[in-house]
């Protein structure tokens, strides 16, 4: 039996592990959860969401004080990421066809 799970269900399930991570204080979920957004392609909800967790928890301490929002840029960092390795994977994808 082969079980699909649709890009909206996943984004919803991470939005879901944000609100639990932010109530609850378990910022690694929230994390992991925006983590989960920008794997799976919504970039626009991992970007708006990261940048509402940098303007709730604020500026960060000590070696990372210079980013300003930390999490939205890493999260821009792995969406760079995975749009390069989905471009190399493609390109040979068609070689081994």
């Amino acid at each position: 039996m082969e079980i699909i799970v649709s890009k909206r269900f996943l984004t919803l399930l991470a939005l879901l592990g944000i609100v639990f991570g932010v109530l609850f204080s378990f910022w690694s979920l929230s994390i992991l959860s925006l983590l989960l957004m920008a794997v799976v392609g919504s970039w626009g909800v991992a970007i708006a969401s990261a940048f509402f967790l940098d303007l709730l928890w604020g500026q960060p301490l000590g070696f990372f004080h210079a980013l300003v929002l930390p999490w939205t840029v890493c999260i821009l960092v792995v969406l760079i990421f995975r749009y390069m390795l989905s471009k190399y994977v493609h390109s040979h994808e068609q070689k081994w066809s």
